[in-house]
């Protein structure tokens, strides 16, 4: 989000501009603005003053400023320094074709000036809150941004019914103009501050949610976390489920819960905006839930009534559904919802969707430390099996020493395969346990073992014991001979 603020000479020369027209305000009152709005003073003392000076321009005249709320479907007032009291009692206008002077105004988008409030229509709903006053007529213009945003309105009061003249229409709007310059600077400030305040508290989030593997305790850290980024009434965190294909819902806040969505609950993939989210990876966002009522993809279908229900029952009225998406996958969905409607605002979007980039990378490093974790069991679990395997099978062996562990963690590894093996050693090392531990893990444990000390054997004869020789192949070889390999056929060792 980018946005501007004026220069100090930039908003002077606009102030200024404005009041020479007419000589709205002298030099000293305009300095005084401008340390007020500059020192960074609250909108209310700023609007105060610039109703002050107004009203210092002709006796009897009042003046009120008015201010929209956050969905803009509503006008309280801000300023009214000469009517104590005045905000409190008379509370706010709706912005509709009836909404007095400054509602009505807004909703026209144009000025609206009442002589009489006593017979204009406009007022049958507000007229008894502004009699304790006295008020008569009220002359509203409103004020919008080069954008079309509003701004608010400004209003001159008499206690007398009263039409405006040329001076009066030139004086509400420069009046206007200079009020609008004063709203305007203080939202780009409050945008300023409010991406600060996001920036700040997304690396808080990452910050905290980057040293949490475990799932549990990244799941009560977004729960801690959360409530301070969406401004929602339900935040929860939504990941697939194994048994039943859909996904399980953890709730991490509900503080009014109705009980009609728990946690833990299945959330149908194929009945639901969260499941469209997770199946198409697009954020989802509803103003109100009725506009995706009947659609297909989400609530259209009998599943999705079903889960329409629970979630009307719940008072849940609009929201955000953000993919968590990873390095391949989709991993899951958050879920920011209000029990009010269109309550998120394109920039909130956003900011909710660099939030959940960083939820899913830190949900992403909870599977991976959660799949390490059971291969790191499951692998341990297979060594141990493989070492009472072993010391099943080497009962002659005795011994817990670093070099017999290894060596016997050797003799696992070779056992199985049908390669030759050297084992070499000094007398009474156990060459022969070492090599009939092999022969017992082998694949040919059933079948003999035959031991053969070759030592003992004259050399010229060597051959001839291991692998046999033909009648009359050396002298005295008067009937042939198979040899010890080739009448065994099977593994051997070499002493």
């Amino acid at each position: 989000m980018e946005t501007a603020i004026q220069p100090p000479a930039q908003l002077l020369s606009r102030v200024e501009g404005a009041q020479n027209e007419s000589g709205l305000f002298s030099s000293e009152a305009v300095i005084n603005l401008q340390k007020l709005i500059f020192a960074g003073s609250p909108l209310s003392e700023v609007l105060a003053m610039i109703a002050q000076l107004v009203e210092s321009h002709a006796e009897g005249m009042l003046c009120t400023i008015w201010l929209p709320d956050e969905d803009g479907k509503q006008l309280h007032c801000a300023a009214a320094p000469s009517l104590p009291g005045f905000s409190a009692q008379v509370g706010p206008m709706a912005v509709c074709p009836k909404g007095a002077s400054c509602g009505t105004a807004v909703y026209r988008k144009e000025p609206v000036y009442v002589t009489d409030i006593l017979t204009d229509p406009i007022w049958d709903d507000y007229r008894d809150r502004l009699l304790p006053y006295g008020i008569r007529s009220v002359w509203s213009r409103p004020l919008f941004t080069s954008e079309g945003k509003v701004l608010g309105t400004f209003a001159i009061l008499y206690r007398e019914a009263r039409s405006p003249d040329t001076a009066d229409l030139q004086l509400i709007e420069n009046a206007s103009h200079i009020t609008g310059i004063a709203i305007e600077r203080h939202m780009k400030e409050e945008e300023l501050r409010r991406e600060r305040d996001r920036l700040r508290l997304l690396l808080e989030i990452t910050n905290s949610m980057t040293s949490k593997l475990d799932l549990r305790r990244l799941v009560e850290v977004l729960s801690t976390n959360l409530l301070r980024v969406t401004r929602s009434d339900f935040c929860s965190l939504l990941l697939p489920d194994a048994d039943s294909g859909e996904l399980r819902l953890t709730i991490l806040y509900n503080p009014e819960s109705r009980g009609a969505i728990c946690d833990g609950a299945i959330i149908p993939i194929d009945g639901s905006i969260c499941g469209k989210a997770f199946r198409s990876g697009k954020s989802q966002h509803f103003n109100s839930l009725e506009e995706v009522r009947d659609d297909p993809e989400s609530f259209g279908n009998d599943v999705g009534r079903l889960f329409y229900d629970r979630i009307t029952t719940e008072g849940l009225r609009s929201g955000c559904d953000l993919p968590l998406i990873g390095r391949s996958r989709v991993l899951g969905v958050l879920s920011a919802l209000k029990r009010s409607e269109s309550v998120f605002e394109k920039e909130d979007v956003e900011f909710l969707e660099q939030v959940s980039r960083q939820v899913a990378i830190a949900v992403e490093n909870a599977f991976d430390y959660e799949t390490a974790i059971k291969d790191r069991d499951k692998e341990t679990k297979q060594r141990r099996y493989l070492e009472e395997e072993i010391r099943a099978g080497l009962g002659e062996i005795v011994g817990q020493s670093p070099a017999l562990k290894t060596a016997l963690s050797l003799v696992s590894v070779v056992a199985p395969t049908d390669s030759s093996v050297l084992i070499l050693g000094e007398t009474g090392t156990g060459k022969e346990l070492v090599a009939r531990a092999i022969h017992k893990l082998g694949s040919r444990s059933e079948k003999g073992f035959v031991k053969l000390n070759c030592a003992a054997i004259p050399l010229g004869l060597l051959e001839s014991e291991l692998f046999g020789h033909e009648k009359g192949a050396f002298y005295r070889g008067h009937r042939p001979k198979s040899g010890t390999v080739r009448a065994r056929r099977q593994r051997h060792a070499v002493s």
